[in-house]
């Protein structure tokens, strides 16, 4: 209507330049001017089709006059103001700097983003009498929405505004009922709750039935019948699977173990499946982990190799052999990645300076103790240098555990010796006698078996049980005002005491550390001046020791026998707020997802320290 006016109106302009000019010649600045005179007084009118009228458009192009009521919608972040992205070849800084010299590539950044805020400005004043702003909480697929920052800044500067919401109750769910697709994502949630067994409105099947009628909607619908009746759990594969799928005798690493008390599905894809995992050419925690280990065994290898002393090792004679054997080492881990970078050559020196702190106190250790190492790197298994654990399973077949003992101590009184294991840990490891009762943690016992199995076919007395422990390879922080060199070292051997368990022999305890006096800086206990420990100290008597072991051996032989039986159940271990999904890699394969009704984890309740004890005791007892 408004373009048939403007064209009638041209049309009667020009007549009239005809009738008044005829024939006449004018320059085309005059012809200009004649014409800008002759429409600047005229007018466009319009009869409205209605008293009232809703005008749709953007905010960006809408360029309607003044209005009563202003709705605008859609006010999300990414959305108002936009959120511009750089396309094309050229950088928004790249596009500035042409911009300031004259090119012109459509306005600057800045600009484009000035315009734009200014546009938003006019907009929000156009109403007279009414504006409303909103926003979705969420997309059409029911993915989480943020608002624009510009309801933050409506918030400041009408600090009593209240935002309010439109969501409709359960009540009215015709008010939820509007496009075929829109529809769709509050019909899963309503069969969901229907097939959850909660109560909701018959009008939800005829929604259902409208879908199952239309053919457009039918992979659709199908995708949702498979996801509301959707089961997650394997099935028991069998013994004869499993016995060709593990091959038997199952040879098995302490760590095989734990991951299958953790999770028997994470156990099945790891020693059944077996998929690789691309290696990066990064510097991850279990590649320091081995360097620091590589750096110890070549540290102890070269201190026997020269015949030195562990106690008339200085500090200096330390650092230059460490300093030497990382150097060797460097280049060849991991295919030199920890000198491909600055940054990985300034973690370098970090880790050989780690490296001589633990080194440091390693032979701090030793000076202190009557225990002398007798090993390191000590293998045990088929190829190993001792023979493996043997386990018989309740259907008769063998298990063969193998592993490798980073050091192994030893204490000689008379026929007897004393036994005890280190396990080097760069992360923070501590032992729970809770979770070696319930599997999680094995390694130090079973290792602890395999070297009394091992010490007791060389001597005629009797192996026993000196400790087990964790020595933590750190560089720690010391928060301490003294200067003084020694107590500085005190307190870092505070901070890096072993973690374990300790044979409860005040004699034993004093070979381990001569120095002590009070409380260990090195071992988790404390003697009174009595001679009792403290009841903080973690010891165990010999024959709990014994009954810890039994117990380990008794757990091994279940784990076993669940193994063989094909139980592959995806069923993680939950523990407070840990769980074994956290450091899973195969999570996007079993899609574990503890709302699903046959998903769950498997609660292990923490036991105090008495109860384990009591616990095992009351299995001893037990007819077997």
């Amino acid at each position: 209507m408004i373009m048939f006016q403007i064209w009638n109106i041209i049309m009667e302009t020009l007549d009239q330049l005809v009738e008044i000019l005829g024939d006449q010649k004018v320059s085309s600045e005059g012809f200009y001017r004649i014409l800008e005179s002759g429409f600047s007084s005229l007018e466009v009118g319009m009869i409205p089709t209605t008293l009232d009228q809703v005008l749709v458009g953007d905010i960006r192009r809408s360029k309607s006059q003044d209005v009563r009521a202003l709705f605008v919608v859609g006010c999300n972040d990414g959305i108002l103001p936009s959120g511009r992205q750089e396309e094309g070849l050229l950088a928004a800084e790249e596009r500035d700097m042409l911009c300031s010299m004259g090119m012109d590539l459509g306005g600057s950044t800045e600009l484009l983003s000035a315009e734009e805020r200014f546009g938003i400005y006019t907009a929000f004043c156009k109403p007279s009498h009414f504006l409303s702003v909103s926003y979705a909480v969420s997309d059409a697929e029911g993915r989480a929405l943020r608002p624009s920052i510009l309801m933050d800044r409506l918030k400041k500067l009408f600090p009593r505004l209240e935002i309010t919401g439109d969501r409709h109750v359960d009540t009215e769910p015709l008010m939820r009922i509007v496009t075929p697709k829109s529809t769709f994502p509050h019909m899963v949630c309503h069969m969901r709750s229907l097939a959850d067994g909660k109560p909701e409105s018959d009008l939800w099947w005829l929604v259902y039935d409208w879908y199952f009628r239309h053919p457009a909607w039918e992979k659709r619908r199908q995708d949702l019948e498979k996801a509301l009746f959707y089961r997650n759990q394997e099935a028991p594969l069998g013994r004869d699977k499993a016995a060709g799928l593990y091959s038997l005798p199952i040879r098995a690493s302490v760590s095989r173990l734990e991951q299958y008390v953790h999770c028997p599905f994470s156990h099945f894809i790891k020693y059944g499946l077996r998929p690789g995992e691309r290696k990066q050419y990064a510097v991850e925690a279990p590649d320091i982990g081995e360097l620091f280990h590589q750096s110890i065994e070549g540290f102890t290898a070269e201190v026997a190799e020269e015949g030195l002393d562990w106690r008339t090792l200085d500090d200096e004679k330390c650092g230059a052999m460490i300093d030497k054997i990382m150097d060797r080492i460097l280049p060849e881990h991991n295919h030199g990645v920890l000198l491909s970078t600055h940054r990985y050559q300034y973690l370098a020196k970090r880790l050989k300076r780690t490296g001589k702190r633990a080194v440091w106190l390693l032979t701090d250790h030793i000076r202190r103790s009557s225990f002398r190492p007798i090993g390191n790197e000590i293998s045990f298994g088929t190829r190993g240098t001792y023979p493996p654990i043997e386990i018989e399973l309740p259907g008769g077949e063998r298990m063969y555990l193998e592993g490798r003992i980073d050091r192994a101590d030893i204490y000689r009184e008379g026929e007897d010796a004393y036994l005890s294991v280190v396990d080097y840990k760069s992360g923070t490891e501590s032992f729970d006698l809770s979770d070696a009762y319930y599997g999680l943690k094995l390694q130090l016992l079973v290792y602890l078996e395999a070297l009394l199995e091992m010490e007791q076919r060389k001597i005629n007395g009797k192996a026993r049980p000196g400790g087990i422990f964790y020595f933590r390879i750190d560089d720690p922080l010391i928060n301490t005002q003294e200067q003084v060199a020694d107590v500085i070292q005190g307190e870092i051997r505070k901070k890096l005491k072993l973690k374990g368990l300790v044979l409860k022999d005040v004699h034993v305890v004093q070979c381990m550390d001569r120095d002590i006096n009070g409380y260990s800086e090195v071992l988790p206990l404390g003697i009174k001046k009595d001679g009792t420990f403290h009841s903080r100290s973690s010891v165990l008597e010999e024959e709990q020791f014994f009954r810890l072991l039994g117990h380990i051996r008794r757990l091994i032989r279940d784990i076993g026998d669940e193994m063989l039986h094909g139980n592959i159940r995806i069923e993680p271990v939950r523990k407070g707020k840990e769980t074994a999904c956290r450091f899973c890699p195969y999570d996007g394969i079993c899609q574990f997802d503890s709302r699903l009704e046959d998903n769950g984890y498997r609660l292990i309740h923490p036991l105090k320290d008495k109860e384990v004890l009591r616990k095992i005791e009351e299995d001893d007892r037990k007819p077997t």
